[in-house]
């Protein structure tokens, strides 16, 4: 794949905004990752240990049922 620059300068433009819309699209999925990543091993787990990180997340998950 070329350069930008290497472009007829018409399309240039254009290139450049979907590069610019794709970057943001790949930074804002980067973040999803790294969020879903740290719910799946919460701080709590360090912190508390085991038996404590799960008695919460259960309290969660029947608040969530209870709620919804």
């Amino acid at each position: 794949m070329g350069h930008l620059s290497t472009l007829n300068p018409r399309w240039q433009l254009e290139a450049r905004r979907k590069s610019g819309r794709i970057k943001r699209e790949v930074e804002n999925s980067i973040s999803v990752v790294r969020n879903m990543a740290l719910l799946l091993r919460p701080s709590m787990l360090d912190d508390l240990g085991l038996i404590a990180a799960l008695e919460w997340q259960a309290r969660e998950f029947q608040n969530a049922v209870a709620c919804g």
